[in-house]
């Protein structure tokens, strides 16, 4: 995150004053650092949970997932930290439990990625949680034409049903896109959320850009199953259905092409 973003976060951290916190993608662990640091200077008790998919650092495999925030996790006063790795969240999501009020998701960035992971923390949130989003315009970033578009965020964000914070600075341009478009935003979920999240569901009917793991994948279907009525777990079945006769024909396509 650069500083506007941090600064973003930091300042939601700040206004809700969150006790069980969830994040969501951890990589390096900087942005666990600074929640962490920010958590320790509001001073009162929290809990806050990181989940990431790999234990090494993808950008860097000499590193492990999350070594930034370890000189700062060793040193809490007001709260306690946990590190998952090699998991998703359907896995722990239970154990974690409910009444989370702050997530910070930050993973994927391409379908089905973060809206998988929402509509599986939505039952677990607090009346009045809030979601922060990182790389909400990432689906706008120049000139990586070659990279298939990273709109999951951008999707989730539009979709869903909540009061939403969004922050353009006249003098910031987008590092990425070159646009006055923040790259960060966030929402705090209300009553109609729940209401409406057909409209979240309905994302995943636009294109994928990986199928998980097949455990992965099962612990999705399971835990959707679990959470949600039949109507909106057959809107999941279609779109991974299309998407799986897509993602072969595209493999397929490309390997006739080598």
């Amino acid at each position: 995150m650069n500083e506007f973003e941090s600064a973003f976060l930091c300042g939601l951290l700040n206004k809700f004053r969150p006790k069980k916190i969830l994040e969501l993608g951890v990589a390096g662990g900087a942005t666990t650092a600074i929640i962490l640091r920010c958590l320790e200077k509001i001073g009162q008790p929290y809990v806050m949970n990181s989940i990431d998919i790999s234990e090494d650092f993808h950008l860097d495999k000499n590193f492990k997932t999350g070594s930034l925030a370890l000189p700062t996790k060793e040193n809490l006063k007001f709260g306690t930290h946990n590190f998952y790795f090699n998991t998703v969240i359907p896995f722990k999501i239970e154990e974690i439990g409910g009444d989370i009020d702050f997530v910070i998701l930050d993973t994927a960035h391409v379908l089905p990625g973060e809206v998988l992971d929402f509509l599986i923390v939505l039952p677990y949130l607090s009346e009045n949680a809030v979601v922060c989003l990182h790389d909400v315009s990432e689906c706008q970033r120049v000139p990586d034409f070659e990279h298939f578009p990273q709109h999951a965020t951008t999707a989730l964000f539009s979709a869903v049903t909540a009061d939403k914070f969004l922050n353009f600075v006249n003098l910031l341009t987008n590092e990425y896109t070159g646009l006055r478009y923040p790259n960060i935003a966030a929402f705090q979920i209300n009553a109609d959320t729940m209401k409406n999240i057909e409209s979240v569901f309905l994302t995943l009917i636009m294109r994928w850009r990986y199928l998980p793991e097949n455990r992965d994948l099962n612990g999705y279907m399971d835990m959707l199953m679990k959470l949600y009525p039949q109507n909106l777990f057959l809107i999941f079945q279609e779109a991974l259905r299309m998407n799986v006769k897509n993602l072969m024909a595209e493999a397929q396509a490309n390997a006739a092409q080598r």
